[in-house]
């Protein structure tokens, strides 16, 4: 019994960091390519620093939380220990913050790409 619940927790854990990895890492890729594209000068956008600098906060947040959920993962479970329950549920908690976190992540990603393609409508239209 107590072998299927150690079983249980660090796959859990293990499951949630690598999914976690995976979005971060594609949310991390769609971040530089909108970087580049204005870095390039092909659109400008009033408030992009102020856009930058939440991102940037969220994303170094979202490293913070998966780093503390990766730690998680890596701990020993002590089968004697009556707390494995408050652990698990710990994880689970760890694991939706990631999430949350992310989240936000993607969400201020895609309120800077919207900005960018206004502007760009806004672009064409004068330019006509």
């Amino acid at each position: 019994m107590c072998e299927q619940k150690r079983t249980r927790l660090q796959t859990s854990t293990q499951t949630m960091h690598q999914g976690a990895e995976s979005v971060k890492k594609s949310l991390d890729t769609m971040y530089m390519r909108v970087v580049a594209f204005y870095e390039n000068g092909q659109l400008t956008v009033a408030d992009f620093e102020t856009k930058i600098k939440a991102i940037e906060l969220t994303k170094a947040n979202a490293a913070q939380q998966m780093i503390a959920l990766q730690t998680r993962e890596r701990s020993e479970v002590n089968c004697a220990d009556a707390k494995t329950a408050s652990r698990l549920e710990g994880d689970r908690l760890s694991g939706q913050g990631v999430k949350t976190t992310l989240k936000q992540y993607r969400t201020e990603l895609v309120d800077l790409i919207s900005s960018m393609r206004s502007a760009s409508a806004t672009e064409g239209t004068s330019n006509e």
